[in-house]
């Protein structure tokens, strides 16, 4: 206590709880001021980061979701001629599909090793780049700035499982997404499917 000023310490994060009860005194003429070495601003930047994090994690696999529907069944109906043919040669439902899913899956892998790689290298460069700068007013904290030690920070490296599980999720959707599209060709007789390809 310094004349007619005093101080004193609450946990972090209840600076709005700590006010609330505050105001349910009625004082009115005592000024309030705290001081949590940024910790109020760095909490609401993380609580902004996930936020965002989550938004763009679901905007993300339904953009995904959305690109396997659409080139699945762009290559799928490109080879319906293929499939036709394949058919009326003799070959098995089965075996036609197994062809086709081949390419398919062959071409998911490539994307998804390389989409996962880019991802995994881009989050390490972030990583490295965040602001580690803490912004708080030193006016009536001269002596905790003076005790303090400034002291290195170590941001944790990207997880390679993470990277890997993910691509090998969008393989997997890949493949399901694929299959579902293939069923619907094979429905089709090999006489109907080249019948419509002639009416394109």
């Amino acid at each position: 206590m310094r004349g007619a000023t005093t101080s004193f310490q609450i946990p972090n994060g209840t600076i709005q709880e700590f006010m609330d009860k505050w105001d349910r005194q009625g004082i009115e003429d005592l000024k309030i001021t705290f001081y949590d070495k940024g910790y109020s601003q760095l909490k609401e930047g993380i609580e902004n980061r996930m936020l965002m994090s989550w938004i763009f994690l679901v905007s993300g696999c339904v953009m995904s979701v959305m690109i396997l529907l659409f080139f699945a069944n762009l290559f799928i109906t490109g080879q319906q001629e293929r499939i036709a043919v394949e058919r009326l040669l003799g070959r098995t439902k089965r075996q036609c599909s197994r062809s086709i899913l081949t390419g398919i899956l062959v071409l998911a892998a490539a994307g998804s090793i390389l989409g996962s790689t880019a991802g995994w290298k881009a989050t390490e460069t972030a990583a490295k780049k965040a602001d580690t700068e803490v912004v708080f007013d030193t006016a009536y904290s001269n002596l905790i700035t003076e005790n303090t030690k400034e002291e290195k920070v170590y941001w944790p490296e990207p997880d390679p499982v993470l990277a890997a599980g993910t691509g090998g999720g969008l393989l997997v959707a890949a493949l399901l997404i694929s299959c579902c599209c293939m069923k619907e060709s094979l429905k089709k007789e090999p006489l109907q499917l080249l019948g419509s390809l002639e009416e394109q």
